[in-house]
């Protein structure tokens, strides 16, 4: 027997640590959709180094970016007695554990679309990410003289 009916999340950002992001029990129609969940991880780490620090007009350096970072544990959904549930269209940081824990109801209760996802078993993704660096000053093209 189902409580609630109806319920959407939608268009929301979430920021969140290691923690089951959303617990819903007896729900008839549950759309979560459109949601922005950001990892807050204290340990997340980023190191920049250069090849060089002094530099002529012209002249370019190489920089290299690093980073250390763990990733969550907690299952991000958990859903008990409820069915017509729908994960979709939403974004999620490098980070989580992309599982959804069921009970008291089939795992064919449940649609998720968003990717990397499992039913019942862990799928965690990397908790760094991609690390990159930008400059904030855009590269000046060559200029070419024209043919003779």
């Amino acid at each position: 027997m189902t409580a609630h009916a109806g319920v959407v999340v939608e268009d929301n950002t979430f920021v969140v640590g290691d923690v089951t992001l959303l617990q819903a029990k007896s729900v008839a129609g549950l759309d979560v959709r459109g949601n922005t969940v950001v990892r807050d991880d204290t340990t997340r780490s980023l190191a920049l180094t250069v090849d060089r620090t002094t530099l002529a007009v012209g002249e370019s350096a190489v920089a290299s970016a690093t980073g250390t970072a763990t990733t969550a544990s907690a299952p991000l959904f958990r859903l008990q007695g409820s069915r017509d549930v729908r994960l979709h269209d939403n974004r999620y940081d490098a980070g989580f554990n992309r599982r959804v824990d069921v009970s008291g109801m089939r795992a064919g209760d449940v649609t998720v679309e968003d990717a990397g996802f499992r039913v019942g078993a862990d799928a965690r993704t990397d908790g760094l990410g991609t690390v990159g660096f930008t400059s904030s000053r855009r590269a000046r093209r060559a200029r070419r003289s024209p043919p003779r």
